[in-house]
C-alpha cells in the first residue's frame, strides 16, 4: 500500500490485492497466479514509499528469527510445499524434534497428530470473519477449533493463544468454551435471515470479459428466473456484483435463489439458463457470457 495516497496494489485482471513474497521478491495474485516485480513508486500518485502490511508466514518467520534466535523451525506454505514430497519431508523434520516450531498457513490446522506439541498460536484470527459470506463465522469457528486440537495430544497439557482484535466476538468466545451459546445465536440469525439450514440456496454466477455485458446479462438472467420461478415460493436476490467482482479478466455478477426445495425447482432453473443462452445469441457480447449454477454453495464469494 502506498503511504502517500493509500492506494493498494491490485491485480490488473482480478479485483483483489496482491501479496508480497519475500522469496523471489515478487507480487503474486493468489487467484490467477500472475506475478509482478514490486514497483519502486506508486502507480497512481507516482510517489511512495510502498509499505507491506499483514502477517504472512514469511513475516512470522522473520519475527521468530529476530526475537528467538537459535530456535529451529520449519515453514509450511504454498512456497515451501510445491516440490515433490515436500509436505512429508517438512513434517518429518518437525515430528523428529529437529525443528522446535512449525510455522504454517491453514494447511497445518487439521489432521496433524504430533504428541509433542504443547503450544499453538493463531495470528490474525479475525481475518476470515470479515469476509462477506454468511458462513464466515462458521468456517472461522471450525478452523480455530481444529487448530486448537493440535495442542496437548500427548502426555502434557496443551495451551492455545489466539490473537484477535475482537475478543468479544461470538466465535472467539465460543472457542473459549461458550460454543452452545454461539451455535444457538448463529441458528437464530440464520432463521431470521433465511439461510441454511432453514432454506436451500442456489447461486447463479454470470461472468463476461466486459463489465457492461456482464451487468446486462445478469439483469436479463434475473428477468427470466422471475418469470420461470413464479408460483414456486422461491425468493430471488440480486443481481449484484460478486464480492470477488473480477477474476481472471472476467467480471462476475451473482443471483441468489432461496428456496425450500432446490431439487423441486431444478428443472425450472436449468430451463431458465437454456432460455438465457438462446437470448444471448442475439446480442454481440452474448457468446462471451457464461452462467454457472452452484446448488448449496460452500462460498458466496
Amino acid at each position: 500500500q502506498c503511504r502517500a495516497c493509500g492506494h493498494i496494489i491490485e491485480c490488473d485482471i482480478c479485483a483483489v490485492s496482491l501479496s508480497y513474497h519475500l522469496k523471489g521478491n515478487m507480487l503474486l495474485c493468489h487467484h490467477c497466479g500472475r506475478r509482478w516485480d514490486p514497483p519502486g513508486k506508486c502507480p497512481v500518485c507516482d510517489r511512495g514509499p510502498l509499505k507491506r502490511y499483514g502477517a504472512g508466514t514469511q513475516k512470522v518467520e522473520d519475527e521468530l528469527r529476530e526475537n528467538l534466535p537459535g530456535v529451529t523451525y520449519v515453514r509450511m506454505d504454498s512456497d515451501t510445499t510445491s516440490g515433490k514430497d515436500a509436505h512429508r519431508r517438512l513434517l518429518d523434520i518437525f515430528k523428529s524434534g529437529k525443528a522446535q516450531v512449525l510455522i504454517g498457513t491453514q494447511m497445518i490446522a487439521k489432521g496433524l497428530d504430533i504428541p509433542g506439541v504443547t503450544l499453538v498460536g493463531v495470528i490474525n484470527a479475525d481475518t476470515a470473519l470479515a469476509l462477506p459470506d454468511f458462513r464466515a463465522g462458521e468456517r472461522t469457528y471450525q478452523l480455530l477449533t481444529q487448530v486448537s486440537g493440535r495442542a496437548g495430544r500427548g502426555l502434557y497439557p496443551g495451551r492455545v493463544i489466539i490473537q484477535t482484535f475482537n475478543p468479544e466476538h461470538p466465535v472467539i468466545k465460543a472457542i473459549k468454551g461458550d460454543n452452545e451459546e454461539y451455535i444457538e445465536s448463529e441458528l437464530k440469525d440464520r432463521q431470521e435471515a433465511l439461510y441454511p439450514p432453514f432454506i436451500e440456496l442456489i447461486n447463479i454466477v454470470v461472468s463476461s470479459p466486459g463489465p457492461d455485458s456482464a451487468a446486462r446479462a445478469a439483469n436479463r438472467m434475473k428477468t427470466i428466473l422471475v418469470n420461470d420461478l413464479k408460483g414456486t415460493g422461491s425468493r430471488i436476490l440480486g443481481p449484484a456484483p460478486s464480492p470477488l467482482s473480477r477474476l481472471r479478466s472476467l467480471y462476475r455478477w451473482h443471483i441468489l435463489i432461496k428456496t425450500g426445495d432446490a431439487e423441486a425447482i431444478s428443472d425450472e432453473v436449468k430451463n431458465a439458463v437454456s432460455r438465457f443462452y438462446d437470448y444471448a445469441r442475439t446480442f454481440p457480447a452474448g457468446k462471451d457470457v457464461r452462467i454457472a449454477i452452484d446448488v448449496d454453495p460452500i462460498s458466496l464469494l
